[in-house]
């Protein structure tokens, strides 16, 4: 977060390229509002560009006087990146303050950043089923953890059960949130030790061969007798085929989860994982993950490996794998997605995964890297400076008050309620939209 969002507010964030738009600067306190009284020189530095003597060129100087208090203006942003708004008291040299916006070109401008995790897991209230409980806390607690650390969607992929993304979903029916919460599942078919997750399916793929082990080993069989595998354990690799359209079947994301991690030797063979991507077998890459960040780069740079070898990789994403969130080095807050959808729901964010418009985002100490496109990179880095703090402070309410929803406090639902298109307004705001 830059320090300068402390004192002051800069209106809107996000431009379009292409047209001129009005900004304004405001202060948040009385001392440091803009006097009518005094001239102040803008000057507005494109950041990807060295331009030699561009503080004498006249375009990109604009003189302004305070007015209300706020510094507002209008400037033509030509081109895609973000541009560094500088104020000097007339023509000082010293510099007073520096804000910044971000221009955008249309298809990206249509599009709102959310800020998501696609795998964490939880203690569902049976925990009878194959194993013992995933996680420290129960379904509904968890998306109040997320909401108030700022997250607008997050899904629940507990190791082969469902229900417990259901159960989460069940409990907040009847009451409007700002956090969409994903069904999902972590699935682990018989003798498949890759882990595969099953993010916004409709239904469960576990309880297939769960319910119908016999349908399940039918179906595997078939692949491995009409379809040509290169793989020396072809029932492995069939099994993975068959979790994989499962839950394309179910309208969910199949997600390749964390192939070097490392319990023994690595999770999956790099030889594996270059077959399921050349076949396209899944549909996301889990670049970052729970596992140490000397695995996690491994796994990014097996993934640039084969997209050199020119096979077409699949999008890329960022999770947590969280199963403790009380912790102060939950890995919740430090793995996860920023997803440019169109719109906030399920449908919408599987649309844009499957379109590319994905940012890895993985802290390593106070500093965070940003992976993906160099394009989505850029943009990004400025929302985690200018965007999230700030809704992040919006959600924080609201998280609490989830978690006073879930022990049944009086009154909470209607406050919830009223609350729940906070973030999307503001972001119509950050972005100019009226």
């Amino acid at each position: 977060m830059d320090k300068i969002l402390n004192f002051y507010r800069i209106m809107p964030g996000v431009v379009r390229t292409g047209q001129k738009t009005k900004v304004t600067i405001s202060a948040l306190d009385t001392e440091r509002r803009f006097s009518s009284d005094v001239t102040y020189r803008i000057l507005i530095l494109p950041s990807t560009r060295n331009m030699r003597g561009v503080t004498k060129v006249p375009d990109r100087t604009i003189y302004v006087k305070g007015k209300d208090g706020k510094l507002t203006f209008e400037y033509f942003y030509e081109k895609e990146e973000e541009y560094f708004i500088s104020i000097f008291v007339g023509d000082e040299k010293a510099k007073m303050m520096q804000v910044s916006v971000y221009a955008v070109d249309d298809d990206l401008y249509e599009l709102r950043p959310l800020k998501g995790d696609q795998h964490c897991h939880s203690c569902p209230s049976d925990v009878t089923l194959l194993r013992k409980k995933d996680g420290s806390d129960t379904p509904p607690m968890i998306p109040a953890y997320y909401r108030e650390e700022g997250f607008d969607y997050m899904t629940l992929t507990d190791h082969e059960r469902f229900f417990g993304s259901v159960e989460m979903n069940k409990f907040y029916s009847d009451v409007k949130l700002g956090i969409t919460m994903n069904l999902g599942e972590e699935v682990h078919a018989p003798k498949n030790y890759v882990h595969i997750v099953n993010f916004g399916g409709e239904y469960s793929v576990n309880e297939i061969y769960q319910n119908d082990p016999e349908r399940f080993t039918r179906e595997v069989q078939e692949i491995v007798d009409n379809e040509e595998i290169e793989y020396f354990d072809k029932e492995l690799y069939a099994i993975n085929v068959w979790v994989a359209r499962n839950i394309r079947k179910a309208n969910g994301v199949a997600v390749f989860c964390h192939p070097h991690w490392n319990p023994y030797v690595y999770n999956v063979s790099d030889e594996l994982t270059r077959l399921f991507m050349k076949n396209g077998v899944f549909d996301a890459y889990e670049v970052v993950g729970a596992t140490t960040f000397g695995q996690n780069n491994l796994k990014l740079a097996l993934y640039n490996a084969l997209k050199d070898e020119g096979i077409k990789m699949p999008p890329m994403l960022g999770s947590s794998d969280c199963h403790m969130f009380t912790s102060p080095n939950a890995t919740f807050l430090r793995r996860y997605t920023v997803t440019y959808a169109k719109e906030n729901t399920t449908k919408s964010i599987i649309e844009a995964i499957k379109d590319y418009k994905t940012t890895p985002v993985e802290w390593v100490g106070s500093e965070y890297i940003v992976h993906g496109s160099y394009r989505l990179v850029s943009y990004t880095r400025y929302l985690m400076e200018w965007y999230f703090p700030l809704t992040k402070q919006i959600c924080e309410e609201e998280g609490k008050l989830m978690k006073k929803y879930v022990i049944g406090e009086e009154g909470v639902k209607e406050e919830l309620d009223k609350r729940a298109n906070n973030v999307a307004n503001f972001w119509k705001k950050f972005s100019g939209r009226k």
